[in-house]
């Protein structure tokens, strides 16, 4: 840990990275209260919206495949924007299909940041803290997520779906 904040570059991405995950990354937890709550489309709609959720994953690791390294700081900069764009326009969709496009232009952007911020962290660590950092990389990602679907799911028992989306891709932003 010392040594990711004490690393020029490592202490902005990976602060970035971990706003990202409990900001914005819980889509796929949240995707059965999107379907229900947002758009009363019940299994129907939540299997649609997974679908696209799957494709656009597929899509953005291909799109990643072809970029250079020296772009990824970049790319990970404006996807970290776009998920939060899009995130507030699925809040607050009038319609299910447009929902459904946002949650595929979500899954990419989700992939693209995360595969361009495990790559960053690859090409730059030093090899004897490569693992290390590595494994704090997976738990951001694999709790950031769930503690952020935690806040957004519990609040939106109280006030609804629309505004605890909202405020979290913009305090979000924010930060960023």
């Amino acid at each position: 840990m010392h040594y990711a904040r004490q690393h020029p570059l490592l202490r902005p991405w990976l602060a970035i990275f971990i706003i990202l995950c409990l900001g914005v990354r819980q889509l796929a937890e949240l995707l059965p209260g999107i379907s229900d709550l947002l758009f009363h489309q019940g299994v129907e709609g939540l299997a649609l919206l997974s679908s696209e959720l799957g494709l656009g994953a597929v899509a953005g690791s291909l799109w990643m495949s072809q970029q250079p390294h020296e772009a990824l700081p970049r790319i990970f900069y404006f996807s970290a924007w776009g998920l939060y764009l899009l995130l507030a326009i699925l809040s607050w969709s009038p319609s299910f299909v447009l929902a459904v496009i946002v949650v595929a232009g979500c899954s990419l952007l989700l992939m693209v940041s995360g595969i361009s911020i495990q790559i960053m962290l690859k090409l730059e660590v030093e090899s004897q803290f490569r693992g290390r950092l590595l494994i704090l990389y997976g738990l951001v990602l694999r709790e950031g997520p769930a503690i952020g679907a935690l806040l957004v799911g519990t609040t939106a028992d109280w006030i609804g779906l629309e505004w605890p989306l909202t405020t979290a891709a913009a305090l979000t932003c924010l930060v960023l």
